[in-house]
């Protein structure tokens, strides 16, 4: 809600984390709310974080210029965008947060900021100011986006192509969007439904089946992230190492890798709870929720014969624990990841 309709006495909003496309898309939206476009060169004005630093006057003479026209009912008719944030901004904004311009919405887009950063920190306790952070998306969020996306595009989609999408798409929240705009562009628009808003956007023109996902996605699915699942579930580290070298390479996020690790092997757990308690394989597997993919159930069952219920809780607290540390050491990121991933095809060969 805030994101839709930022509240007037917000001066200033830090957006950061991981999932780099989820940061420009809340920023961009929230931007929306002061101007119509962007790149208006009267009502925004778009700084980097560095000619901030070497000229803080710069930005004051911006976030204080005049508008060129009266607030709109939000209360505010300029846009301030700072681009890649760091803690170089603190001083600035500091300064500015003690007597901002009404008329003004400053929005910073900023990295992945860690508890201890100055600029995080006075945005969260600053009175006139938010920070809104941008975590890669889970299960849930990447099914709210699918579902909200194709319903806006005017379209149902079973069941069983979401949880296809689930498992297939990846990336952060610009590469999700990318996809899913692939599959709408496949299924074709509808001229009579195009440009529609309000009441007519409940009208359903057309329905995406499991085939349709496939058909527009289906090499989503066959992306290193998959693979390098894959090869985590059979020990392969060699296998990991390359395919994480690629992955990031790619500038595949960190988080994201993780979690798609973690998801996995969350999986796997559940289904070993529940042959501990006398269910076969086969019954645990389709009892899970969302599904595993028809194509993924031969490693799926494979690696349930592999790891074991507490094999599958130590690599998980394992996957936490090397999160966090990534984030707290600033140690390299691929380093941390294909030292562990090595550890699992040492530990196979012994």
């Amino acid at each position: 809600g805030f994101i839709k309709n930022p509240q007037s006495h917000v001066a200033v909003i830090l957006v950061y984390g991981p999932d780099d496309g989820l940061m420009r898309e809340r920023a961009a939206t929230m931007g929306r709310t002061v101007v119509d476009d962007l790149n208006d060169p009267f009502l925004a004005a778009s700084l980097v974080s560095d000619e901030i630093k070497a000229e803080p006057a710069k930005f004051f003479d911006e976030a204080h210029a005049i508008p060129m026209m009266a607030p709109d009912k939000s209360g505010r008719s300029r846009l301030i965008r700072i681009q890649d944030g760091t803690d170089g901004l603190t001083p600035t904004i500091k300064d500015y947060l003690e007597k901002p311009n009404q008329e003004a919405l400053v929005i910073i887009e900023g990295g992945d900021f860690g508890p201890r950063s100055s600029l995080r920190k006075l945005c969260e306790s600053h009175a006139s100011a938010v920070t809104i952070p941008c975590y890669a998306d889970d299960e849930r969020s990447i099914r709210h986006v699918i579902q909200e996306t194709v319903r806006h595009a005017g379209f149902l989609i079973d069941h069983d192509a979401v949880d296809f999408l689930i498992q297939a798409i990846s990336g952060d929240r610009l590469k999700i969007r990318q996809d899913l705009t692939k599959l709408i562009t496949y299924m074709g628009p509808d001229p009579e439904y195009e440009g529609l808003e309000g009441p007519a956007m409940t009208r359903q023109v057309g329905k995406i089946g499991l085939g349709d996902a496939i058909a527009a996605c289906g090499s989503v699915g066959e992306r290193d992230i998959d693979q390098l699942v894959v090869a985590a579930g059979d020990r392969d580290g060699l296998a990991c190492v390359h395919i994480l070298d690629m992955l990031f390479q790619e500038g595949t996020s960190l988080i994201w890798v993780l979690r798609s690790l973690g998801n996995h092997f969350r999986k796997l757990h559940d289904a070993r709870v529940q042959m501990a308690q006398g269910i076969t394989a086969g019954q645990a597997i389709d009892n899970l929720r969302p599904p595993v993919f028809f194509k993924q159930k031969p490693n799926f069952q494979r690696h349930l014969q592999k790891w074991s219920q507490q094999q599958i809780q130590t690599l998980l607290k394992d996957l936490t624990d090397l999160e966090l540390s990534s984030k707290q050491t600033g140690s390299s990121a691929d380093i941390l990841l294909s030292q562990y991933l090595l550890q699992l095809h040492i530990t196979k060969a012994a």
